[in-house]
């Protein structure tokens, strides 16, 4: 395989690493049952799925019922911090061949770093369960810069901890949410085809659109 420019890869956690809408699913619907909701299908939990715990768990409840008032709102939040914290490894597992990717591009000296917006404990949490983490240089989550992807805060404080700078640096990542980082922190992305996005994948406006991490090396090469 060829090596391609980059000196480090940020990538998105959630449906692009890995295949975390089971147990997000189930640690949401705990929460709706306990309010009485109809529980959500995979397929509803996957297309809320990119923008931090406290959004999915804002459309979720809009999609049931509505959104209480504020005070429950947090109440249910904390309880679903708390259920997804403890039962975030479930059903949870890495997407095809990015262990092998990883594992690859590290080897190769390139710097990995996970950019989401989940909160840090429980991506730790998963990333230490499945093998990501002796991979990575930097973890970023959605409590660790001044705001989420899309805004371009967490993609600069990942550059910033990896001393890489932008022009060596891709994004990976499969929403509007990590598309519209990387162009905000003026750095090249590539959309995973069989992620989480309220978008049609081809419609993202990412610079490369991947099937496989297999490929994904040979494709970085062409950006």
């Amino acid at each position: 395989m060829r090596p391609h420019r980059f000196k480090a890869i940020l990538l998105d956690l959630d449906g692009t690493l890995l295949e975390t809408a089971p147990d997000l699913g189930d640690s949401l619907n705990r929460i709706l049952r306990s309010i009485d909701r109809r529980p959500l299908s995979e397929a509803e939990v996957r297309s809320m799925i990119g923008d931090g715990l406290a959004k999915l768990l804002e459309r979720g409840l809009a999609a049931t019922g509505g959104i209480p008032d504020q005070d429950k709102y947090d109440e249910l939040l904390a309880a679903f911090m708390a259920d997804y914290t403890a039962n975030s490894t479930v059903r949870t597992r890495p997407n095809p061949n990015t262990i092998e990717f990883c594992t690859d591009q590290q080897a190769r000296g390139v710097r990995l770093a996970v950019v989401t917006n989940k909160p840090v404990v429980p991506s730790k949490v998963i990333l230490d369960a499945n093998g990501f983490t002796p991979l990575l240089t930097a973890l970023v989550g959605g409590d660790s810069a001044s705001a989420k992807k899309p805004d371009p805060a967490p993609v600069r404080l990942a550059l910033r901890q990896m001393e890489i700078t932008t022009e060596d640096a891709v994004m990976i990542g499969d929403s509007p949410a990590d598309v519209g980082a990387a162009r905000a922190a003026g750095i090249p992305v590539a959309a995973y085809r069989h992620g989480y996005t309220s978008v049609p994948v081809d419609d993202l406006g990412a610079d490369l659109v991947f099937d496989d991490f297999a490929g994904l090396n040979d494709a970085l090469t062409k950006l």
